[in-house]
């Protein structure tokens, strides 16, 4: 919260002005959601000797990328993560750059995996659906493990 206090303070607006917008129910809920997450950026930019107070994009894709590599965070962590540093800043315009949404596009690609390389053969439970008989006469427990299997697969 700090650092959204400072800013709004930067750009002229009194105590009260800044209170009755950071305060508000939902400003609240993002920014506890958010500041854990800042916070940690924020001390790992200054062990590099990065302001983090300065939008800056490689910087940010350098902190996403040692998460990813080093604690495995998932593409979606990394999109979380990407929307709560952005939102420290007023001037998200370095943020729009093409290479630096590419990362983002790369990162989804990499967490997909491609199925077409797997080869299944669904010859035994198809016999062994029809070993049990029609659907009308199974018994709810075996209809459900039936269904259970066909909505996993």
């Amino acid at each position: 919260m700090t650092h959204k206090r400072r800013r709004l303070e930067d750009k002229g607006w009194d105590q009260a002005t800044a209170v009755l917008v950071r305060d508000s129910p939902k400003e609240k809920r993002k920014q506890k959601a958010y500041n854990n997450i800042q916070l940690r950026y924020i001390s790992w930019a200054k062990d590099r000797g990065i302001d983090p107070g300065i939008p800056n994009p490689a910087q940010l894709l350098n902190w996403l990328t040692a998460g990813v590599l080093v604690h495995d965070w998932h593409a979606s962590t990394v999109q979380n993560y990407k929307a709560a540093i952005v939102y420290m800043y007023d001037d998200k315009l370095p943020f729009s750059d093409p290479d630096f949404l590419s990362y983002f596009k790369a990162i989804k690609e990499r967490s997909v995996k491609d199925m077409k390389e797997i080869d299944i053969d669904l010859q035994p439970i198809l016999a062994h659906f029809r070993l049990q008989g029609p659907n009308e006469t199974l018994s709810t427990s075996i209809l459900t493990r039936k269904l259970c299997w066909l909505l996993g697969t």
